[in-house]
């Protein structure tokens, strides 16, 4: 039997072992994100441009990248019913 001072101290290294493999994973998906794919286009104002965001959806390819502005535009237009989306 191990004495618990070692079994202790072996889930704590397994513990900071898988967060920080957590926390690689994050950043590379984060970095992923940052950089859109050449020719993306925004999927509210379908024009192209700097400043595109993932949205982390589930989406394939480039549909899931729109501009912040656009997607506060649209969530401005879903809250207020009487305002329209343009």
């Amino acid at each position: 039997a191990m004495p618990r001072q070692q079994s202790e101290g072996r889930r704590l290294q397994q513990f900071i072992a898988v967060e920080e493999a957590v926390e690689r994973a994050i950043a590379a998906l984060e970095a992923r994100q940052a950089t859109p794919p050449r020719d993306v286009h925004c999927f509210i104002c379908l024009e192209g441009g700097d400043g595109l965001v993932s949205q982390g959806c589930g989406c394939r390819g480039t549909s899931g990248f729109a501009h912040p502005e656009c997607l506060e535009k649209m969530a401005a237009a879903s809250s207020d019913p009487q305002e329209e989306f343009e």
